[in-house]
């Protein structure tokens, strides 16, 4: 669900070949790609907004890259809740970062991003 709603705030909800998804390949190091080779990495939550997420190892090689990287933080996925998609570029420039075995990222509600609130009736 949380792909299908970046590809409705990406506006290629018509065209699913331009996001690809890339949950399934091991060791990637994001979730998804689009035709621009910008890479997205979801993280998603059926309850309140999240303000801290962690990022694995080839998560964070991904968004250090120098390749275009995405955090896409989206929550309210539960059924009774309006989902809501904020959208980070380059967020281990714009959050703060706590190592540890993974990167922990912070500061996710105070950082410049798109937020996307969708409406109980809109179709998603």
């Amino acid at each position: 669900m949380a792909l299908d709603l970046l590809r409705q705030v990406l506006g290629t909800e018509q065209e699913p070949e331009w996001l690809r998804n890339l949950r399934h390949q091991h060791g990637v190091g994001a979730d998804a790609v689009d035709a621009l080779d910008r890479f997205y990495e979801l993280k998603t939550t059926y309850g309140p907004e999240l303000d801290t997420v962690t990022l694995t190892a080839k998560e964070c090689e991904r968004a250090a890259s120098g390749a275009e990287f995405f955090l896409v933080v989206v929550s309210g996925l539960a059924a009774d809740s309006d989902p809501v998609l904020r959208l980070v570029p380059d967020p281990l420039r714009q959050l703060g970062v706590c190592p540890s075995g993974n990167v922990i990222l912070t500061g996710i509600k105070q950082s410049g991003s798109l937020i996307v609130e969708f409406g109980a009736g809109e179709e998603l």
